[in-house]
């Protein structure tokens, strides 16, 4: 059986064909030779199997195959033993290892009491040490000792306030020149601002008063009352001319473009904000800090088109990450984009911008900066005409 009743190879296919209930017919054709060949096939098989019929010599070959899936089973069941001692002797190692895991538990265990024994002796001898300073700090001579220490460190204190309110004069009048220095450089980058942005120096004015309006009413409103102090909405007013600084970087032929631009110059366009960022960063450095209002700034150049929900440029901000400062310019600078009239698109109405913005909110813009914005858009309007372009 295992030589397969000595049947070739095409045999054994004729015989196979024929036990799956295939005609003579159909075998020939399956296997591609001749109905005489097949036939001759078949009187070999029936020689070599010492049949004298199809349906014996069909008999012959199931038992044939019987015999050869016992053996193949047999073979699976002693792999399957085999596994099973394997896993028997990974079993027996496991619980090996886990008593030397206890036993070395159990050491440790050891190990931390004995620590815990010498800490207690550490503690008792620490006590010991306290003890005895305090006896030696009451014993007289170390009393007048340190009341001569003390005098003397007066003596010292009160030169050294001294010291200090010079040095406050000093500090005041120097802040005063800082400032003084600060109002210069703000004067000569917001001059700069307005000779290079491609919109008119109305925007700036406008963007300037929205901005300030929406401050205000948020405070009214009781939001963000801990960033909103008056200061900081001076502040605001100071900054926000400075938002799109980073212009400077941008080259002519993109800045002043009559036209739309196309995603190549747009990336490009995009950056101002990084520039406007590092520009301002550079301005902060020169002027020491100042009152604060190029820090606000630098928030504003390099945060006013970031998006609430996250899909704004360039860091992708979201939400209150997006600095307070940002977020009001946002909805400023929009609005008066929309509104202004362009080479490339007519103005919007003002009614019609109203309802953008209140379907960007929650996505472009902070929900509560369009609520501040909903209670002053006549205000925005008023603005609006006041500064309009020529």
């Amino acid at each position: 059986m295992t030589a397969r009743f000595n049947l070739t190879k095409q045999e054994y296919c004729v015989l196979s064909s024929l036990n799956e209930g295939l005609s003579v017919k159909a075998v020939a054709k399956n296997l591609g030779i001749s109905l005489h060949t097949v036939n001759g096939h078949m009187k070999s098989i029936y020689f070599k199997l010492n049949v004298k019929s199809r349906g014996e010599a069909q008999h012959k070959f199931n038992e044939y195959k019987a015999a050869v899936a016992n053996v193949e089973l047999s073979f699976q069941n002693e792999e399957k033993a085999k596994r099973v001692d394997e896993l028997a002797i990974a079993n027996v190692e496991k619980a090996d290892r886990a008593a030397e895991l206890v036993i070395a538990n159990v050491e440790k265990a050891d190990r931390a009491a004995e620590l815990v024994i010498a800490n207690a002796e550490k503690a008792d001898r620490a006590a010991e040490l306290v003890i005895a300073n305090v006896e030696l700090s009451f014993q007289n001579k170390e009393k007048a000792k340190r009341v001569d220490e003390l005098a003397i460190a007066n003596v010292e204190k009160a030169d050294r306030a001294a010291e200090l309110e010079v040095a406050l004069l000093g500090k005041k009048s120097a802040n005063k020149k800082v400032y003084q220095t600060e109002s210069k450089f703000l004067a000569c980058l917001n001059a700069l601002a307005m000779a290079r942005d491609s919109e008119t120096g109305n925007h700036i004015l406008r963007t300037q008063h929205y901005v300030k309006k929406i401050a205000l009413r948020l405070k009214e409103m009781g939001c963000y009352k801990m960033e909103l102090s008056d200061e900081m909405i001076k502040l605001l007013f100071k900054a926000a001319p400075l938002h799109d600084i980073g212009k400077v970087g941008i080259p002519d032929s993109i800045l002043h473009k009559p036209g739309r631009l196309n995603d190549e110059e747009w990336q490009v366009m995009k950056t101002h904000a990084t520039i406007g960022r590092a520009i301002l960063a550079s301005a902060e450095l020169e002027t020491q800090g100042g009152s604060g209002v190029i820090t606000v700034a630098i928030q504003i150049a390099g945060d006013h088109h970031e998006k609430w929900d996250g899909s704004g440029y360039p860091s992708g901000l979201k939400g209150e990450e997006i600095s307070l400062p940002a977020r009001i310019m946002a909805l400023a600078d929009v609005y008066d984009a929309l509104m202004s009239k362009r080479i490339y698109k007519a103005g919007w109405r003002h009614e019609d911008i109203v309802s953008e913005i209140v379907s960007q909110r929650g996505a472009h813009f902070d929900p509560l900066v369009v609520d501040a914005f909903m209670m002053e858009k006549a205000e925005f309007l008023s603005i609006h005409s006041k500064y309009k372009d020529d």
